[in-house]
């Protein structure tokens, strides 16, 4: 039995959202999970699209990865984290900073 809400139970509207996150998958795998469900279009929201220890995912490579792939490829770090805490935060219960400085942005 799999974990994973297969492509063909359900019916997603041709608008529906998705989030994804790559692990540490080789970048053919990755690529063919986007492929099984469907997906034609990927916004890379990291702020620093980039990964040392995965370098597949790293903008560059997974642009020409997902290309290959004709998958569309954007990246809009704006939409990402490494938010700063406003001075004036009224958001101290969190311990970690960019957890603060993302909410004191929402």
């Amino acid at each position: 039995m799999s974990d994973y809400i297969l492509p063909q139970d359900v019916h997603w509207p041709k608008s529906t959202i998705l989030t994804v996150g790559h692990s540490t998958l080789p970048i053919e795998r990755f690529v063919e999970l986007l492929k099984i469900y469907g997906i034609e279009q990927l916004i890379d929201i990291r702020t620093m699209p980039g990964s040392r220890h995965n370098p597949q995912f790293g903008s560059d490579a997974l642009a020409g990865s997902l290309g290959a792939a004709h998958i569309e490829y954007a990246h809009m770090g704006a939409l990402g984290g490494l938010r700063r805490a406003r001075k004036d935060s009224p958001n101290d219960g969190w311990r970690n900073k960019s957890f603060r400085g993302f909410a004191d942005y929402m």
